[in-house]
Order: C-alpha cells, then structure tokens, then sequence
C-alpha cells in the first residue's frame, strides 16, 4: 500500500496507547484515526459499520477528548481496544487497521 496514513491505538477506555504519523500524511489524519478508533472501541465493532449512528446524535454523548468519526477505517482488537487509521479511503484506512491487528497477533 502506497497511502501515508496515521494510525491510533486505543485501549478499552478510549485512552491513546500509540499513535504514529507518518511523514507525508495530513497533520489532522491524527485525530480521525482517533476519532474512528473511539467509535470502534466504544462499540466493540468495525466504525464503518456504525455510520448509521451518527444520525442517531449518539456521538454527541460519548466522553473523552477526541470526536467520534463514523466512517470507516478502525478494528477493535480482541480483549477490548482498538486501532484506527486515516489518510486514504475507508477501505485503506481499515486494511491498514487490519495490518495493525495482524502485527498485534490478534
């Protein structure tokens, strides 16, 4: 894969394990890998597969310091957690998410 991503790892709680950018991706890639991976972690499912939330106005209650972004791009890790990226398409952003999962050997 040729995409400049940022990917965010969180725990269970929404709390930032490791965050990495890399040199070329946008500088904002940071807090919408983030914000997936809070959507992901938060519900224990894919983000993508939550978009139909964000009409609901449940994003506007979920606690913590990053935004909750309902598109696709974060994974949950098995046993809580998550890891969310950004800077290409969904579909990038989730197979790099997937790359991450796979290297945890999850």
């Amino acid at each position: 894969m040729k995409t400049n991503l940022s990917c965010v790892v969180l725990d269970s709680r929404g709390g930032v394990v490791a965050a990495e950018r890399m040199d070329k991706a946008a500088f904002f890639t940071v807090d919408v890998a983030r914000g997936k991976a809070l959507v992901s972690a938060s519900f224990g499912s894919p983000s993508g597969a939550l978009a139909q939330l964000a009409a609901s106005g449940i994003g506007t209650i979920l606690p913590g310091p990053a935004s909750p972004v309902f598109l696709q791009g974060a994974l949950p890790i098995k046993g809580g957690g998550s890891i969310g990226c950004s800077g290409g398409t969904g579909q990038q952003d989730e197979d790099g998410a997937k790359a991450g999962i796979a290297a945890l050997g999850n």
